[in-house]
């Protein structure tokens, strides 16, 4: 017969004092069906039983190391290496955003940052249109203005606009 079912079996208080039995333990039991007025509750009792030991001597204690996990980068830090690593390099904000997520497209968080980082002075961009009119243009950026195959000269602040007819 098997028991793994749900079905109860009572044990008699006495057998589990002879026997030492505490919850957990493993006993081999016995069984035959219930006296006839208790048999709705409990529709087996035990006639003998054998200790076979604790549940608890099978479970093994497993202690884990702690797992070290390496802090995320934040994005921007991410962002600033694209650049120190690439210092004559310029970037198209597409190509910042796949050198930092590994993904496809340009990403928002991403371009707010490039944006913040040229308003700090941190990185420089470099605006490209085809004609006066074209509002958006080309966006590229760089560490500085070497990055765009400029040279950089001390005290050549100016602005310079380029138009193509």
């Amino acid at each position: 017969m098997d028991l793994n079912n749900g079905d109860n079996v009572y044990i008699h208080g006495s057998y589990l004092n002879d026997h030492d039995i505490v919850e957990g333990d493993l006993v081999e039991c016995v069984v035959v069906p219930n006296h006839a007025g208790k048999r709705e509750d409990t529709r087996w009792r035990c006639i003998s039983l054998k200790h076979m030991g604790s549940m608890h001597d099978h479970i093994e204690t497993v202690v884990q190391e702690p797992v070290q996990v390496e802090p995320e980068v934040p994005l921007e830090d991410r962002v600033f290496e694209v650049f120190e690593e690439n210092p004559d390099t310029c970037f198209t904000s597409r190509e910042v955003c796949e050198n930092v997520l590994d993904q496809k497209g340009v990403n928002n968080d991403v371009r707010d940052i490039l944006r913040k980082m040229h308003k700090d002075g941190d990185i420089c961009m470099l605006r490209i249109k085809t004609k006066a009119s074209n509002k958006r243009g080309t966006v590229l950026w760089g560490l500085n203005i070497s990055s765009f195959g400029f040279n950089d000269v001390e005290g050549d602040d100016e602005e310079v606009e380029v138009y193509e007819n």
